[in-house]
């Protein structure tokens, strides 16, 4: 059966920015070891009543209730995959998923079922917070870049040092991510919404020892705030 993106422009469109983000992060080695994700809103993409589109799944349980994401499309990476490979087969590195009734269950609507990021929890998280705010971020990436861990290791982790020291170099570059880096611990029962919150706030999120979340209205926005991150820690290491 064809893809989906052959029927759907808008969607190919926005698919194909994943797709040059996810070249990005393995030109760079910003997800090695099968690390990262990438996930869009795309439900501009689907007119209509979300409710009629097909579904190629039975539900799945989320876990808890994202209420505002309700009848939205997700497009998620899948987990441990290659961004490499992503760039060249991105529907079979990951699907598009359907949030239903309730933003407590999900399907799948394209192109296949996988086994979606183990980090979609904090994707969902996240855009359940962004719909309530004028001009939503509509992507979200999860990389590794190891100049910002190293860099960030020297300054045991302190986000204000940071960004003193990033402001002291050239505050004119530091547009990308003005409103500032956060640190949260890794692996804690208030992980998950500690990323998405500060995300909501409009930081970029560094987790020791587990990379940085990023976000932007296109995943080629949130990849040029990493980007930037990592060019000021390349000067601090």
């Amino acid at each position: 059966m064809a893809s989906i993106l052959y029927k759907n422009d808008s969607l190919a469109r926005k698919l194909g920015m994943g797709v040059d983000s996810a070249r990005s992060l393995a030109v760079n080695h910003w997800a090695e070891g099968r690390c990262g994700s990438i996930s869009l809103n795309v439900t501009s993409s689907f007119p209509g009543n979300i409710s009629d589109w097909r579904s190629i799944s039975g539900e799945y349980d989320i876990g808890q209730a994202f209420p505002k994401v309700q009848d939205n499309m997700i497009f998620i990476t899948a987990n441990h995959i290659s961004m490499a490979d992503f760039v060249r087969t991105p529907m079979d590195c990951g699907s598009i998923v359907r949030i239903l009734e309730n933003g407590d269950r999900y399907d799948f609507i394209a192109d296949k079922v996988v086994k979606i990021s183990s980090e979609f929890i904090i994707h969902l998280n996240a855009y359940n917070l962004f719909n309530t705010q004028k001009n939503p971020p509509l992507s979200i990436v999860h990389a590794y870049p190891m100049k910002v861990e190293v860099a960030m290791r020297k300054l045991d982790f302190d986000s204000a040092r940071f960004m003193e020291m990033a402001h002291e170099f050239s505050p004119d570059q530091m547009w990308t991510f003005k409103k500032g880096i956060e640190t949260v611990e890794y692996g804690t029962p208030e992980y998950t919404v500690n990323v998405a919150k500060a995300l909501s706030e409009r930081k970029l999120v560094i987790v020791p020892r587990h990379g940085i979340f990023s976000f932007g209205l296109d995943p080629i926005a949130a990849v040029d705030k990493i980007a930037a991150v990592n060019y000021f820690a390349s000067f601090m290491i």
